[in-house]
């Protein structure tokens, strides 16, 4: 019976990862760019590798001297990569993310397999983890070369964590340590996420006074462990660097009260129609706080509450399992299948049971590509390469330009792209300041806003924002969205004081005389 459940799971899982990878990897296979964001990681990588692997005081990205306070593995990862392989460090940064995303698929069901009854409700907690958007849609892009490494060495860790509070066994102790030295090498809300869920899993699971000493030693090797890139930070630029990295994430935050009435909204999911596998996790929420398993409602609520900026991604990991719970403990066996008899139900008798898989794997694979797509519609475009390309050449290096797309600060992939791939400044952009501790992240956040807002106004409003944030600016860069004109590049071409350089279906350039 064993034997035919685990064969069954493993397919499962087998066609979760092939099915899985498939929509992350085509997305990217796609885009001649790495998906929407990244550009400030790609120059942290390109400083790393121009410096002999030495690890920069600052970073060359929009020649503003952010400190290189970022953990560095993913950096060096690539770089490493780059050497050996000879692939450019540009395409790097576009496919590895989504080729790790999907080893975060045959990772999560290691962990679910700790963590469930059953080989079957790990399974299927692994399908939905495969297909929920949430769980990629930001990890596959650009600046998923940090999420992916920091989400599947959290995956890992919790699994070996789960492990060693079962048995108390020193090789899983050893697994939890290793990997949660990666996490805190590799992105830092996976730590902060990694730290929750393995308090929850101690103190659900094990509670024994040598699972809490296991826990002090855990940290203090991890702590010395990544002592030489916390102290050479911290020697050259004191605690500024994380100080402003936390108030700017506080930026797209709530407080605690706010939290838990959008909670209840259980909205996480990023599924772009039904909410099909949110509704499953909630079904299987109070299922498994009904059957007294409280321990991944606890994860979500917690996840949510304690970060509720990176929380989303990893509420994916309970939400999944609870996901998974709900098919094969209490929807399935009210249609009568049941995979404890050790057979596979006939199709003839269990016709309804086999209809919902069906519908929940098609709309699963529709709504995760949709969602894939959509990411890809957000990114760089062939035009946008070429724009950038005319602009390395034809400008001088370290002109100023004032970048209006139109879009949000922190989801603007030609505002980050653009000092990445040139030589040169753009004064709005919100990307890399997060960890200058100057006290202006939301300053700058509101500029880029005001900045936007010209693209529909006359060239006074340019410069009415230039004086008042004290920000000059040498050239326009206007990027039309699928070919239409822009109001200002119109008012622009009247106005004396610019000069129209470039202009192609996707963008114009003016200079400011």
């Amino acid at each position: 019976m064993q034997k035919k459940t685990g064969l069954f799971a493993s397919g499962v899982v087998l066609f979760a990862t092939l099915i899985g990878g498939a929509i992350r990897i085509q997305a990217v296979l796609a885009s001649p760019a790495p998906l929407n964001d990244g550009g400030l990681f790609y120059a942290l990588s390109m400083d790393l590798v121009k410096n002999n692997f030495a690890l920069p005081a600052v970073s060359s990205y929009n020649l503003a001297e952010i400190p290189f306070a970022y953990p560095p593995l993913a950096f060096y990862l690539t770089g490493i990569l780059h050497a050996l392989l000879g692939v450019s460090l540009f395409d790097l940064v576009r496919i590895l993310p989504a080729v790790v995303s999907t080893l975060t698929i045959p990772a999560f069901y290691l962990m679910a397999r700790e963590l469930s009854r059953t080989r079957e409700t790990a399974g299927y907690a692994t399908l939905a983890f495969a297909l929920l958007p949430r769980a990629f849609d930001w990890v596959i892009m650009g600046g998923g070369i940090t999420r992916s490494f920091g989400l599947l060495f959290a995956i890992l860790a919790l699994w070996q964590a789960k492990r060693y509070f079962n048995q108390h066994l020193l090789k899983n102790l050893a697994g939890l340590i290793i990997f949660s030295i990666l996490i805190v090498y590799a992105h830092p809300e996976a730590a902060v996420h990694t730290a929750i869920g393995g308090l929850l899993l101690y103190l659900f699971f094990d509670r024994s006074r040598k699972g809490f000493f296991s826990l002090l030693a855990c940290a203090a090797v991890i702590l010395a462990s990544t002592a030489p890139w916390w102290g050479l930070v911290l020697a050259r630029h004191g605690l500024a660097p994380f100080e402003a990295a936390r108030a700017a994430a506080g930026q797209d935050s709530y407080n605690p009260l706010v939290g838990l009435i959008i909670f209840f909204r259980f909205s996480f999911s990023d599924e772009p129609f039904l909410s099909l596998f949110a509704v499953l996790g909630l079904v299987g929420f109070f299922g498994l706080l009904f059957d007294k398993k409280a321990f991944f409602p606890a994860w979500i609520f917690g996840a949510h509450l304690i970060e509720p900026r990176g929380g989303t991604l990893y509420m994916m990991l309970p939400l999944a399992c609870s996901a998974g719970y709900a098919l094969d403990q209490m929807l399935l066996p009210v249609l009568g299948m049941k995979l404890s008899d050790g057979a596979l139900p006939k199709f003839k008798t269990q016709i309804t049971a086999y209809s919902f898989l069906a519908f929940i794997l098609l709309y699963g694979i529709f709504s995760a590509d949709y969602v894939a797509e959509k990411v890809r519609s957000t990114s760089l475009t062939t035009g946008d390469l070429e724009t950038f390309r005319w602009v390395d050449e034809q400008i001088p290096a370290g002109s100023r330009f004032a970048i209006l797309t139109g879009t949000e600060p922190l989801r603007d992939s030609t505002s980050e792209w653009f000092p990445a791939l040139n030589r040169q400044i753009s004064v709005a952009t919100v990307f890399g300041y997060e960890w200058l501790n100057d006290g202006n992240f939301a300053r700058r956040v509101e500029n880029y806003k005001s900045l936007q807002a010209c693209r529909s106004q006359e060239a006074a409003c340019l410069e009415a924002w230039s004086k008042t944030t004290g920000l000059e600016f040498d050239y326009v860069y206007l990027r039309k969205e699928a070919g239409l004109i822009a109001p200002l590049i119109l008012f622009l071409n009247r106005e004396a004081n610019y000069q129209l350089l470039y202009e192609t279906p996707g963008a114009a350039i003016f200079k400011r005389r």
